[in-house]
């Protein structure tokens, strides 16, 4: 068969092909264009942020993996999988895509933050080298053989004291049923073009208690890990957290050290949807977005 013969042969079949799929005849669905932004804390020109207690904290590093936006509900027509992970610096000024899922009517809104899966797309100024680094597996007695959600390194000052600390977070989270005050997920019309932020709060690693609203920025605990119980070499370790007591407070009773509130209580609240909203917050449900825990 010469070539233009064949060409015509496969034209005619891709024609005969398409021609029997459907008309699809559903209405164009909204478009949801999901962007992270960092904290000004995170912001190259005004770096770090001040404590209650008298120090100045700065990272130098920020790593964090989210992804896996889901949109659904029994009102919600998704159009698109958007079942990716981006890999993002969060040290940028700028907004960063994180995905634009397709869909129609009222819908819950979902995403995860874990560690880097194989399909992770790398954002802006991540490296094949950061990649490596967080698919390290590693454990840490709270994850076992992990990669690392989240990475931060930095520094801390008062006067003449500094201490540096360098921490992988491996466990991953869930965000569920995401809502701003009464206005819950998000609601797409044929045609629309809506945008969602997921806003990045450095600070809250260091928060004194686990109420936003009441919570002051300390690192005096974070010192006296490595001074009091730790071997005061001036950098502070997830094991020297471990050995810090939280003392007889209700507001901890769910924690059993200050390293498993930091890990576990202050770590999922990194992400914030649309900068003051909340979320149910679980661990991953590898099965789907199934329901979450406790409010965020």
């Amino acid at each position: 068969m010469t070539t233009p013969v064949r060409s015509l042969v496969l034209v005619l079949g891709f024609a005969v092909l398409t021609g029997c799929l459907p008309d699809d005849t559903r209405k164009a669905p909204g478009r949801l264009d999901v962007t992270v932004t960092s904290d000004y804390a995170l912001s190259p020109s005004t770096p770090g942020f001040d404590t209650a207690d008298g120090w100045h904290v700065e990272y130098d590093r920020f790593l964090i993996t989210l992804g896996e936006v889901a949109l659904g509900g029994d009102d919600c027509t998704p159009y698109n999988d958007t079942d990716y992970s981006r890999v993002l610096d969060a040290l940028l000024d700028a907004p960063q895509k994180l995905s634009a899922p397709v869909a129609l009517g009222a819908c819950d809104f979902r995403f995860r933050m874990r560690p880097p899966p194989d399909d992770a797309v790398l954002g802006v100024g991540v490296t094949a080298a950061d990649l490596k680094m967080l698919r390290e597996p590693g454990s840490d007695g709270f994850a076992e053989d992990s990669g690392s959600a989240v990475y931060v390194s930095g520094k801390a000052q008062r006067a003449a004291d500094t201490k540096r600390f360098a921490w992988s977070f491996r466990l991953g989270a869930q965000f569920d049923d995401c809502k701003l005050l009464a206005d819950s997920g998000v609601s797409l019309s044929s045609d629309d073009q809506q945008s969602v932020d997921i806003t990045l709060r450095s600070a809250a690693l260091f928060q004194s208690v686990p109420n936003d609203a009441l919570a002051e920025r300390r690192f005096a605990p974070f010192a006296e890990a490595d001074d009091v119980h730790g071997n005061g070499d001036g950098s502070v370790t997830l094991e020297e957290l471990a050995s810090v007591p939280l003392g007889a407070n209700a507001t901890f009773d769910r924690w059993d050290s200050f390293a498993d509130y930091v890990y576990t209580g202050l770590v999922p609240k990194l992400p914030r949807f649309r900068g003051a909203g909340i979320c149910s917050i679980g661990p991953i449900d590898e099965g789907g977005h199934g329901p979450g825990g406790g409010k965020h």
